[in-house]
């Protein structure tokens, strides 16, 4: 682990749903045995929303660290991640983004001053536009605090806002991330976070 890093510790389940079977039984109730399910690209939210996941994994994770050193031996060199590009996030700043699937990136970091270290904000994505217009007015009406406006990433491409979750970090609903195929792939160097919008609501949050 880094030195100075948050411990996390983060597991995949296997996909099994519960489903009822008629079995031989002494005395009685129905045996709950479980089957696996059928996996797609997507999952559904109880509001009808579909989460767009399959090989991209769940969405992407953004930390806040003091010492960036270590995170790369880590991340690349041990765990396999490799180079989507960097953003400058301000003088000496430099944000580090990575993939392991086509994903534009699952996980990135960077010292942002004087940010807490741990989870700046996690990205969900989903696979319809208008599905994060919806949800933006929902928080634009007062459901969540606004954390970032509506807006486009430079990076990613990604067309989302940010909302303020209870635990105080970050999260992020968007749409039309970009996609990596690392034939092809070079890394590239941003110097703003975002092509238009993503303002924020206020100057003390930090732009993560």
């Amino acid at each position: 682990m880094p030195p100075n890093a948050d411990r996390r510790d983060a597991f995949r389940r296997s996909e099994f749903r519960p489903v009822r079977e008629k079995q031989p039984r002494s005395p009685g109730r129905p045996i709950i045995r479980s089957t696996r399910t059928r996996r797609t690209g997507s999952r559904v939210s109880p509001t009808g929303a579909r989460f767009k996941t399959g090989t991209g994994g769940v969405g992407h994770a953004f930390q806040i660290v003091r010492d960036p050193a270590p995170y790369q031996p880590l991340y690349e060199d041990i765990l396999g991640f490799r180079l989507s590009d960097h953003i400058e996030f301000g003088p000496e700043i430099l944000g580090t983004f990575l993939h392991c699937n086509p994903r534009h990136h699952s996980f990135a970091y960077a010292p942002i001053p004087p940010a807490p270290q741990g989870v700046g904000h996690l990205m969900f994505e989903v696979d319809d536009l208008d599905l994060v217009g919806r949800a933006w007015d929902k928080v634009a009406d007062g459901a969540a605090p606004v954390a970032l406006t509506f807006g486009k990433h430079s990076n990613d491409e990604m067309l989302s806002f940010y909302a303020v979750a209870p635990s105080g970090f970050q999260v992020e609903c968007g749409y039309g991330g970009k996609l990596i195929d690392d034939e092809t792939w070079t890394p590239s160097r941003y110097d703003v976070t975002s092509s238009w919008g993503h303002k924020r609501t206020d100057p003390n949050i930090p732009e993560i």
